[in-house]
């Protein structure tokens, strides 16, 4: 009996560890991270497949956007025999057309052959033949019909299609399937194919479309301009977001670019199906499922390109959804506007309680003019000039704190009225003082008040604030009278410049470390990328022994790479916190300059370039007193920026003494020079000329180090230079010294 109980607790915990096994699961994409369409099926895949406690998947990208020859499959297959040789894959998802080809005439050879599939992304799925029992497939079609219908309610009036497609196997694929939808649905309607295969064919096709009554059926768009794979929608973007025709086409990562919609795929619903059909095989293995499942379309439209083209939504179907959809003005300021009204209301009823207390008019001009009194001496304390202009007796009227405030010595000097008032006023600040008053006048403001710069007696212009307001009017509601004040705002004014100065700056910094960071980011991934794609190869392939070496050392040049930037993040960074120590020590001068000839030498030779190197050393027997570490360093970064730069030519180092004081050091080229506008910005720190930028990688920090280490050690540097004709940089340092004991 206890045996029995023993021998089903074992059997017991056996079927429970079969139950809770982990599923291994493949995802084969056809192309590379960062491409959207992959992204979006990849995560629709890990969204899908379930608790992934309980479900392991390897994502693998085959990029074959990029490397499409018969090479590089031949190089990932045998890489995939390598890494899956003892994984036992209990199912495969398939997305795209080249990773379902691949599994195809591969599958078999690397993985199980029984393991069940999932398919998705496939336009042409019909074509293959396949095992239907062991491969399932989310089926995806382009919704032609329904695409064309709404295109046509939104543009009624269209006469011919423009269907850019290029010929790429997608591209050639989704062509076919719209012009057999469009025979079908409407058979007798023109059309124009344009071929998005050549950047500057279909970039002059466009500029001679005539637009009236046209629109843009996009299949696919890939084109030659780029050595590299770049997205269809960046190239739309440049291509087709200036094109005044509307653009409808099938795909979500299109929208909120440049296109009005359509019946739309989403290629994250897509990866999530195949998920879910390969889930339900793993969880259930004798389930049975249809052959096809088809892909899901939603009407999805960017109602900025709407209205951008004015066309009517409200043709649209009901289920159509909308993005960068704008609430109209009534609803999304539905409270501001019941807060206006309710004021505007109050205004009305008081401006009908003034209407019937008109008689009283008189009695508060009266007591007003008493208030103007004791304002005039509330104004004299307050440092603020008062003036008074009499429209009907043609009269201007100031008090000695305004003339003080201009720097006259009394009122009656300054000689101001009715006809030139506007001379003390500087002439472009007329134009704002007109503008306020318009406002005040038609009833926009409580109270006219403007800012502008006023001439003083000694012709000097300072910043006045001016507030006024109508004092009078006759009964046909003319303005008879303003009265206001006059107030010196100069100080004011100069703490926001210096303000708005600041922030500028502020702004111009975290823009420039941005940037910064940015190329950073990039020139460091890119010895890494190397260090770790030669890593992969000598760990994964039998290479023989030269091939060895050879990537060895292509590992090497990189890390030295990636050092050196390391060095210059790590040196920038000590600047900027002050941390950075010049340690000063005698040392000949000429045992540096050896070890820098052998050290350019090198590097022209690496580069083949033809460039002759020449060191010019009037007194070899120099001694200097400061860092010879730092010295070598600046002197490095000026010769490998002009080798850089020259191309063919020479490169000179002359150095020389000036009245046993000054060490001057000459690095001069021959090379491409640099342009006059970025002479004053290729020392800053985080920023590089523009030039450059373009035409040489690099982290932009070399001469901003060099900078800085000439003044701690006390120096400067300054350049001259011509476009084409080379560069002469300058270095002038007080640390000689000519005792060579």
């Amino acid at each position: 009996m206890k045996f029995l109980l023993l021998l089903f607790t074992i059997l017991f915990n056996i079927n429970n560890i079969r139950a809770n096994e982990i599923k291994e699961v493949l995802l084969l994409n056809s192309y590379h991270p960062g491409f959207q369409w992959t992204d979006d099926i990849t995560k629709g895949v890990l969204d899908g497949i379930g608790d992934l406690s309980s479900n392991r998947v390897f994502v693998e990208y085959m990029d074959f956007k990029r490397f499409p020859k018969k090479d590089y499959i031949n190089e990932i297959t045998q890489f995939y025999l390598k890494k899956y040789n003892n994984i036992k894959l209990d199912g495969i998802i398939c997305a795209d057309n080249f990773a379902f080809e691949y599994f195809l005439s591969h599958g078999d050879s690397i993985w199980d052959r029984n393991i069940p599939v999932s398919v998705c992304g496939v336009n042409n799925i019909e074509e293959f033949d396949y095992d239907k029992d062991r491969i399932k497939v989310v089926k995806e079609e382009l919704d032609i019909k329904n695409t064309l219908n709404n295109a046509f309610l939104l543009n009624p009036n269209t006469d011919t299609l423009i269907v850019i497609s290029d010929h790429t196997l997608s591209g050639e694929i989704f062509l076919s399937q719209f012009l057999n939808g469009l025979a079908t649905y409407y058979p007798e309607f023109p059309y124009v194919i344009i071929d998005a295969s050549n950047y500057e064919s279909i970039e002059r096709k466009l500029a001679h479309l005539k637009k009236e009554n046209k629109i843009i059926i996009l299949l696919s768009l890939y084109s030659n301009k780029y050595d590299i794979p770049i997205e269809m929608k960046y190239l739309g973007m440049d291509l087709l977001s200036n094109i005044d025709i509307p653009i409808y086409s099938f795909w979500e990562f299109l929208l909120g670019d440049f296109i009005v919609g359509g019946s739309i795929i989403n290629s994250y619903n897509q990866g999530y199906d195949a998920a879910k059909l390969l889930s339900q095989r793993l969880n259930n293995p004798d389930v049975r499922l249809s052959d096809y499942t088809p892909c899901k379309h939603n009407y999805q439209y960017d109602f900025i390109q709407i209205e951008k083209y004015n066309l009517d939504y409200k043709k649209l179907p009901k289920n159509t959804t909308f993005i960068n959809r704008i609430e109209p003005f009534y609803i999304k300021h539905k409270k501001k506007l019941i807060f206006y009204i309710s004021i505007l209301s109050i205004l009305i009823i008081l401006n009908i309680l003034l209407i019937t207390n008109s008689i009283r008019r008189r009695r508060i001009q009266n007591k007003l003019t008493e208030s103007e009194k004791r304002l005039e001496l509330a104004l004299e304390s307050a440092n603020e000039g008062f003036w008074d202009i009499s429209l009907k007796n043609k009269k201007v009227v100031i008090n000695k704190k305004f003339s003080d405030l201009l720097g006259y010595n009394s009122p009656d000097e300054i000689k101001i009225d009715i006809t030139n008032w506007q001379e003390f006023i500087y002439p472009k600040d007329l134009k704002r003082i007109y503008k306020n008053w318009k406002k005040y006048s038609s009833g926009k403001t409580s109270l006219f008040k403007a800012e502008a710069r006023i001439y003083l007696k000694s012709k000097r212009l300072k910043w006045f604030s001016i507030h006024g307001k109508i004092t009078d009017k006759d009964n046909e509601n003319n303005t008879l009278r303003l009265t206001g004040v006059l107030m010196d705002i100069s100080e004011q004014k100069s703490f926001e410049i210096k303000l708005k100065k600041a922030k500028e700056k502020a702004e111009e910094s975290d823009k420039l470390k941005s940037r910064f960071l940015a190329n950073m980011s990039h020139e460091i991934r890119t010895p890494m990328n190397a260090i770790l794609g030669f890593s992969d190869i000598l760990l994964y392939q039998d290479l023989e022994s030269f091939e060895q070496s050879g990537y060895l050392d292509q590992i090497k040049t990189s890390g030295e790479n990636l050092l050196n930037i390391i060095n210059d993040i790590v040196d920038i960074s000590k600047i900027e916190s002050d941390q950075l120590q010049i340690r000063n020590e005698k040392f000949e001068l000429e045992r540096v300059l050896k070890h820098i000839s052998y050290s350019v030498e090198a590097l022209i030779k690496s580069k083949k370039k033809e460039i002759s190197f020449k060191i010019i050393n009037k007194d070899n027997s120099l001694v200097l007193n400061t860092d010879p570490f730092r010295m070598e360093q600046v002197l490095l970064n000026l010769l490998s920026n002009a080798v850089k730069f020259t191309n063919e030519g020479e490169i000179r180092l002359q150095i020389e003494v000036i009245d046993k004081t000054v060490l001057l050091i000459k690095v001069i080229d021959t090379g491409e020079g640099i342009a006059p506008e970025d002479i004053d910005i290729i020392f800053e720190r985080f920023r590089q000329a523009e030039r450059t930028t373009k035409i040489n990688a690099g982290t932009g920090l070399g001469l901003s180090i060099t900078r800085s280490l000439i003044e701690l050690m006390g120096g400067f540097i300054s350049v001259k230079s011509q476009l084409n004709k080379g560069s002469v940089f300058t270095i002038s340092l007080p640390v000689v010294d000519t005792d060579n004991n």
